[in-house]
């Protein structure tokens, strides 16, 4: 690739000779670029005074390069496939098109100036590089979606071999082993690892719904869907894993961990594969006795206690799946109380019942099962008891005047948040021959929300105190 350069114009002059500057404003920054020493660049955005694609198509024909649009430009799949995603997001370059006659591969980059990236995509793939200069986002945006189709076409591709009427697959007897050997599977589950290594990803999640399996991968932190399969190829890609990380294949009521080494190209990565029962299949998220109601898109776990999946061990299961929020259906004893601490503690979002008469009644009943004070002044955030109340009829609702012991105990319910007793406002059902002589229909929920404060933290460090001082 021979060596770049700009003409001697600057970008102001383009700018202006294109039109999309007038030569006032031109000359306003050229004297702004004597006077504090920024590049002509950098004061155009900082004033707004032109967009991205004006500013980028500037520098093309200063640089001699060609403009293109990534808006309308069709993307080739071939030529993702030769360039890794980390060399596309160190280097802000984008494969669009591959000539493999000419052993050349048309590249968008957000620098066309960059030969050190020119030379690396060179001898990264063998062929030369046609460089277009296109908008730094844009590029950015197509880096993250245009590499996540590429898995879903690679996958889709094996996908077209795996149907039942001409499946090429070689499986043993899995209704005696459970061992299932499948060239395609093994595919799948190579692009989907392989994936995980160019995205940067931390965790990936295979996920089970009723109709579809779902992987997601947590990359910079955020947990993102890149690909659904067919609900049927479940079991065999979760076989998979399960042969390559040493655990059983046969066992689906309790969590199994287990690990393998994966090599993507030159690189070589260690793995930890947690799994765990839930109501669709192995993953994460809700523990409950019973699944009451399926959600989709919600991991559902339904306790066990006869296979050994106690809220206890599946709590502890969890914390392995580095999941954002957990639901444990019940805290009953000091060993789930602990691992709950425990999590909330490590950053996640937990939700859990504890049989009380009310709100305030939920640390004594913490504090009695075992758990430690100081861990519970840190953990807790709110607390929430509820009680269901009879609605009354709209058709026989009047309002009337309450006694003076009924008020005063409003306002002591109330507190700070009393004003008049001319405020209270009552009512009461009558009973109507239309609601057959009811007075009230329907229930409702009526909740006291304890927000757990400052104050309320320091009394629990003062109950500490004490108990250490009576030690």
């Amino acid at each position: 690739m021979p060596a770049l350069s700009p003409t001697q114009s600057t970008i102001v002059d383009i700018l202006v000779s294109e039109g999309f500057l007038d030569e006032q404003k031109g000359k306003a920054i050229r004297l702004e670029e004597v006077q504090s020493g920024k590049p002509q660049e950098q004061i155009l955005l900082e004033r707004k005074l032109i967009n991205e694609t004006q500013l980028t198509q500037a520098k093309a024909k200063l640089y001699n390069v060609p403009f293109l649009d990534l808006n309308t430009t069709p993307v080739s799949p071939e030529a993702l496939s030769k360039l890794p995603q980390e060399v596309a997001q160190r280097f802000r370059v984008f494969p669009v098109s591959l000539d493999e006659l000419a052993k050349q591969i048309v590249v968008a980059m957000a620098d066309p100036l960059d030969l050190t990236a020119i030379e690396f995509i060179e001898q990264k793939t063998g062929l030369t590089v046609r460089p277009y200069a296109s908008e730094p986002s844009k590029i950015e945006t197509l880096i993250a979606a245009g590499y996540t189709t590429t898995l879903a076409h690679e996958v889709s591709e094996a996908l077209k071999e795996v149907g039942p009427d001409k499946s090429p697959l070689r499986t043993l007897d899995a209704t005696k082993t459970g061992i299932v050997r499948q060239e395609k599977i093994a595919e799948i589950v190579t692009y989907i690892l392989s994936f995980a290594i160019k995205s940067r990803a931390s965790d990936v999640h295979i996920e089970p719904q009723e109709k579809s399996t779902r992987v997601r991968y947590r990359i910079d932190g955020i947990l993102q869907e890149k690909l659904t399969i067919p609900r049927e190829l479940h079991d065999a890609l979760v076989s998979r894993i399960k042969i390559l990380s040493g655990m059983k294949i046969d066992e689906k009521r309790i969590p199994q961990d287990g690990r393998f080494n994966f090599k993507s190209e030159d690189q070589e990565v260690d793995l930890r594969v947690s799994t765990l029962p839930t109501s669709w299949g192995e993953k994460i998220v809700t523990l409950e006795d019973p699944i009451e109601y399926k959600i989709a898109g919600v991991n559902q776990v339904q306790v066990n206690p006869g296979a050994g999946l106690t809220f206890a061990s599946g709590l502890r299961s969890f914390l392995r799946q580095d999941p954002n929020i957990i639901l444990v259906g019940e805290i009953r004893d000091q060993e789930t109380a602990d691992l709950a601490v425990q999590a909330s503690l490590t950053g996640h979002l937990v939700f859990s019942t504890l049989h009380t008469n009310d709100a305030s009644g939920a640390l004594p009943r913490l504090l009695d099962m075992g758990a430690e004070p100081y861990l519970l002044a840190s953990s807790i955030t709110a607390i929430v008891a509820q009680r269901v109340v009879r609605k009354i009829h709209d058709e026989c609702k009047t309002p009337y005047v309450p006694e003076l012991k009924v008020v005063e105990q409003i306002k002591a319910a109330l507190g700070p948040l009393w004003r008049s007793s001319n405020d209270v406002k009552l009512y009461k059902g009558r009973g109507d021959p239309k609601t057959l002589n009811a007075a009230t229909v329907g229930i409702m929920e009526g909740s006291v929300y304890l927000r757990y404060c400052q104050l309320a933290k320091k009394l629990v460090g003062l109950y500490w105190n004490a108990v250490l001082q009576v030690l």
